[in-house]
């Protein structure tokens, strides 16, 4: 537990702290996730999954003819 809050703590310094020539865009879905940082079921797992890939489908059609490609 204390390797995965340490992994997460540098993924948030980086998001929050990006390097210059980096452009960081956080897509999040809709709802609110039903996945815990521990002692997930599948069910929920599932659910947050398919969250995610609306949400990033979502964004690529938005931004289809935007700077992106």
């Amino acid at each position: 537990m204390v390797q995965h809050e340490h992994a997460y703590q540098q993924e948030r310094t980086f998001i929050d702290n990006p390097p210059e020539d980096v452009e960081i865009i956080q897509i999040f879905a809709k709802d609110n996730i039903q996945s815990k940082q521990l002692s997930s079921t599948n069910m929920d797992l599932q659910h947050d999954y398919r969250a995610g890939i609306e949400a990033g489908n979502t964004f690529l059609q938005d931004n289809k003819e935007s700077e992106l490609k």
